[in-house]
């Protein structure tokens, strides 16, 4: 692939080779520091069945029931759709655009209330690796920052 302006590095040129580092450096970091939700719920239903309820009750109770992490305070998709990016309604700048759900006629009939919103497919207790530079841009010395925010349902989660 060829390189392109990337507005995260303050709209500098990102070749190709630092593209594939920055995605390498992603599924690293994601698969070291986060949890995919749904191994989550399969290990939870593991423990349970072995009789331990506390580790169980623990990751319902202060991380799926409240919502959060460590550093992040929300971990579900509810923010209200401000436009459909892949339409070009909205240019999402740091998730500006919010998550929209649906074919609904109105931005406001494609978002979900907080509590039916899906979760993320990845949580994370932590939002940035100190001391580990983005590789998009690594002149600029901007720490890598936690970027997966698909929401899931299904089998998915």
């Amino acid at each position: 692939g060829e390189g392109a302006v990337d507005p995260q590095c303050g709209g500098a040129f990102v070749s190709a080779e630092q593209r594939n580092a920055y995605e390498y450096q992603t599924e690293t970091i994601l698969s070291t520091i986060g949890l995919n939700i749904y191994d989550g719920a399969i290990r939870t239903v593991a423990l349970a069945k072995r009789g331990h309820f506390g580790p169980v009750d623990a990751y319902m109770r202060d991380t799926l029931l409240a919502h959060s992490t460590k550093e992040f305070e929300n971990i579900r998709a509810g923010r209200p759709c401000r436009g459909v990016v892949s339409r070009g309604e909205c240019v999402d700048s740091e998730g500006a655009c919010g998550f929209c759900y649906g074919d609904g006629t109105t931005n406001a009939a494609k978002t979900l209330s907080f509590e039916d919103a899906y979760f993320f497919r990845m949580i994370a207790d932590y939002h940035s690796v100190e001391q580990v530079v983005d590789a998009r841009c690594p002149d600029r010395g901007q720490t890598w920052k936690w970027n997966e925010y698909r929401p899931v349902l299904g089998e998915n989660a």
